[in-house]
């Protein structure tokens, strides 16, 4: 199978990248204050959103026949064992909450409990990775805030797996060469 390669990320180029003034929540607050968080919390809600539409993309069937193309893996953070940490903010009982989902067949979570988990993703609290099992086609987190690797089978377009969605003002895919090579 041959892949397409991007990275999803709030940065729409590397200008925008070498600008930037935070890179996660904790810096955020850090350096701009918990009054401000509406900027922070914009992005995260519309990676958030980009996020779903992937992972319904790959469980749009599971209603209707019961299969779902959605692999998955959940893994928690090291970080969830401190009582309170600043990517904890407006979260509650996450370490508890995090250790429930993290048992659960992510398919039959309700939309509130996925939106936590991408929150929690996205905030380095866990760490999840989708893969659809039909295409081989998946989306993991790397090594810095807001940018997620996805690896797309040659044969599916960005609208297919994000559909318009994949056009959000604060989300960004930027084809890169194959990172494996």
């Amino acid at each position: 199978m041959s892949f397409k390669f991007y990275l999803m990320t709030r940065f729409e180029n590397d200008d925008a990248l070498n600008s930037r003034t935070w890179d996660d929540i904790a810096d955020f607050i850090e350096n701009h204050g918990v009054k401000n968080i509406e900027e922070y919390l914009k992005v995260e809600n519309d990676t958030i959103k980009v996020l779903k539409y992937f992972y319904k993309s790959l469980n749009k069937y599971y209603h209707e026949d019961g299969v779902s193309r959605c692999a998955f893996q959940i893994n928690l953070s090291c970080n969830n064992s401190l009582n309170y940490i600043p990517e904890h903010y407006g979260l509650s009982d996450v370490n508890t909450r995090l250790n429930d989902l993290s048992k659960k067949n992510m398919i039959t979570l309700s939309d509130s409990d996925i939106t936590f988990l991408f929150r929690c993703w996205i905030r380095r609290l866990c760490y999840i990775y989708l893969y659809d099992i039909n295409t081989s086609t998946n989306i993991r987190w790397v090594d810095e805030s807001f940018v997620f690797l996805l690896e797309l089978h040659e044969d599916m377009s960005l609208s297919e797996a994000f559909g318009d969605i994949s056009r959000n003002n604060n989300v960004y895919f930027i084809e890169i060469p194959d990172p494996n090579n």
